[in-house]
C-alpha cells in the first residue's frame, strides 16, 4: 500500500491536482472572503435575489453550445485525426446558434420565467449573457486542463475571480447597488474573461471559424444527450432554492444560500481533482491494462474515504467558521452545511464513476439516469421542506445525491468493466466496452 501511495504522489495526477487543488482552494477563498463584507452591505432578501439569478443561469447553461465543451476533451484523446481548432471552431459557432431558441424562448415566456424563478423580468437578459460568456470561459479552460496547464488554467480563475470580486465590492459597497450590484459584477466579469478567453483561443490558433458538417454533427451527438442531463441535474441541485424561495420566503433562501456557499467548499475541492483526474484517467484506459485498472479502483476508494471524510470535517466546523466570517443575521446558516457539503462529496464521487461513461461515448444513459432521479427531487423537496422548512430542501439535495452517485455506478459498469471488486481480470478492450 504504502509502496503504491507513492508511485501515485509521483504521478502526474497528483502534480496537476496539487496545482488545480492550490489555485482552486484560492479561488475559492477569495469570494468567501469577500462574505463578510457582503453580509453586511446586503440583506437575507439581497443574498436569496443574487441565489436566484444563479439557478435562472443554471437553467439556460446547458443549452448554449448544446453542451458541446465536452465534446472537446473526449476528441483531444480520440484515436480519430480531425483538426481541432477546426472541431472547436464549429463549438463556438453551436454556441452562437443556440442563442437563438434560447432568446426566443425568453421573449415569449418572460413573465412566467419572471415569476418562476422570482426575478425582475427586464433583468432576464442578464442570464443569457452570462450564460454565453461563461461558455467561451469553459472551452478556454478546457483547452488548458487537456494541455496539463494548470498554472495557465489555474491563473485565469484566479484572475476572474479577483476582478468578479472587486466589482462586485464596489457595486454593493460603495454604489449601494445591493443585489444588483452583485448580479452586475458576476455578468460584467463573465463578459470580460469570455472575451479574453477567445482571444487566447484564436491567437494560440486553437480555433478556426471554419465550417465543417462532420465536426457539428459529431459535436451534436455528444452533447444533445447530455442536454437533458445538464438540465436533469440543474434539478437536482438547483430545485432546493426555487422550493425554498416558493415555500418559505425568499430571505430563507439568502440563508440558505450562505449555508451553501461553505459547503461548496467540498465541491470546489472535488471539482478541481476531477480537472487533474479525467485526462489521467483517459491516458491509462487507454493502454487497456487490468492490473492498471485494478490500481485505478483502489485508488477511487481511497479517494472516496477523503472526500466523505473532509465533508464532515467541514460540516463539524461550520458555526465557528460562520461566527468568524459572516454577520449575525445569517448564523443561522450553519444547519445547512453538512448537507451541502455531504451531497458535493458524493457528486464527487459520481465523476469518479461517471467518467467511463465519457469515455465510451454513451451520454444517453445519463440523460435517463438524471431526468429520473430529478423527477424524483420535485416532490422529494416538497415533502421535506413542509416537514423540516428550509433544512428540508438541504436533506433532499444530499439525499439524490446518494441516489444519483450509486446509480451511474451501476450502470456505469454496464458499459465500461472495471475490477470493483478488486478481482483480476484478462477482459480484452474489444470486450470491455458493452453495446
Amino acid at each position: 500500500m504504502r509502496q503504491r501511495i507513492i508511485q501515485i504522489s509521483k504521478s502526474s495526477i497528483l502534480k496537476s491536482f496539487s496545482i488545480y487543488g492550490g489555485t482552486t482552494l484560492i479561488n475559492a477563498a477569495i469570494p468567501f472572503l469577500i462574505v463578510p463584507i457582503l453580509t453586511r452591505y446586503m440583506s437575507t432578501a439581497d443574498y436569496g435575489y443574487a441565489a436566484m439569478f444563479i439557478v435562472l443561469c443554471s437553467f439556460i447553461s446547458p443549452i448554449i453550445g448544446f453542451s458541446t465543451s465536452g465534446a472537446i476533451s473526449r476528441q483531444y484523446y480520440s484515436m480519430q485525426k480531425i483538426k481541432l481548432d477546426i472541431y472547436i471552431g464549429n463549438c463556438f459557432i453551436l454556441g452562437l446558434i443556440s442563442l437563438l431558441p434560447v432568446s426566443l424562448f425568453f421573449l415569449f415566456f418572460s413573465t412566467q420565467i419572471s415569476k418562476f424563478a422570482m426575478f425582475p423580468e427586464n433583468l432576464l437578459w442578464l442570464a443569457i449573457i452570462f450564460s454565453f460568456f461563461t461558455f467561451l470561459i469553459n472551452v478556454t479552460a478546457i483547452i488548458w486542463q487537456l494541455q496539463s496547464k494548470a498554472f495557465a488554467y489555474g491563473n485565469f480563475q484566479i484572475l476572474q475571480t479577483i476582478f468578479n470580486v472587486l466589482l462586485s465590492i464596489s457595486f454593493v459597497v460603495f454604489l449601494k447597488m445591493k443585489w444588483e450590484g452583485r448580479v452586475f459584477a458576476q455578468v460584467i466579469s463573465a463578459v470580460t474573461f469570455g472575451i479574453i478567453g477567445l482571444l487566447v483561443l484564436y491567437l494560440r490558433k486553437f480555433i478556426s471559424l471554419t465550417y465543417n458538417k462532420e465536426y457539428i454533427n459529431d459535436a451534436l451527438k455528444f452533447g444533445i444527450p447530455l442536454i437533458p442531463h445538464a438540465i436533469g441535474g440543474v434539478i437536482m441541485t438547483m430545485t432546493d432554492r426555487v422550493f425554498i424561495t416558493k415555500m418559505t420566503g425568499i430571505e430563507q433562501t439568502g440563508l440558505y444560500a450562505v449555508g451553501y456557499t461553505l459547503g461548496s467548499i467540498i465541491g470546489f475541492i472535488e471539482n478541481s481533482f476531477n480537472l487533474a483526474y479525467m485526462p489521467w484517467l483517459y491516458e491509462k484506459l487507454s493502454k487497456n491494462d487490468d492490473e492498471v485498472k485494478r490500481k485505478i479502483v483502489k485508488f477511487t476508494y481511497l479517494y472516496f474515504i477523503f472526500i466523505i471524510g473532509f465533508a464532515m470535517i467541514l460540516s463539524f466546523l461550520a458555526p465557528l467558521i460562520l461566527q468568524l466570517f459572516v454577520d449575525k443575521k445569517f448564523s443561522g446558516s450553519s444547519i445547512y452545511v453538512f448537507w451541502i457539503a455531504l451531497s458535493f462529496a458524493f457528486s464527487g464521487m459520481y465523476k469518479m464513476v461517471g467518467v467511463y461513461i465519457f469515455y465510451v461515448n454513451k451520454t444517453s444513459i445519463l440523460a435517463w439516469i438524471t431526468f429520473f432521479i430529478a423527477a424524483v427531487n420535485i416532490p422529494l423537496n416538497y415533502f421535506l421542506i413542509s416537514i423540516y422548512g428550509a433544512l428540508g430542501a438541504a436533506m433532499a439535495t444530499a439525499v439524490v445525491s446518494i441516489f444519483f452517485f450509486f446509480s451511474v455506478w451501476i450502470f456505469s459498469n454496464k458499459v465500461y468493466k472495471m475490477p470493483w471488486l478488486l478481482q483480476k481480470s484478462h477482459v480484452n478492450h474489444s470486450t470491455n466496452i458493452q453495446n
